[in-house]
């Protein structure tokens, strides 16, 4: 629980500062739901709750930005 608050703190405010509330909301809550989307269907036997899927989403995010920051930035451009 304490790793998740501390992911959600350091991902989360980071993309919502350069994206906004809504975008970032809306990828929480859809990582989310897929997350616990393919938990139902690969575990079958229990139910599982939690945050992880959501979390993960936000970190995939935060990467996507990432790489495309670095090639946005640092590749040279093509003129034709």
């Amino acid at each position: 629980m304490l790793t998740d608050i501390v992911t959600l703190c350091g991902v989360g405010i980071e993309l919502e500062q350069q994206f906004g509330f809504v975008r970032v909301g809306l990828l929480y809550l859809i990582s989310g739901l897929g997350g616990s989307l393919v938990s139902a269907l690969f575990i079958q036997s229990r139910v599982t709750v939690g945050a992880s899927g959501a979390l993960a989403g936000l970190a995939g995010g935060s990467i996507s930005k990432t790489f495309i920051e670095y090639w946005t930035l640092h590749l040279p451009m093509v003129v034709i």
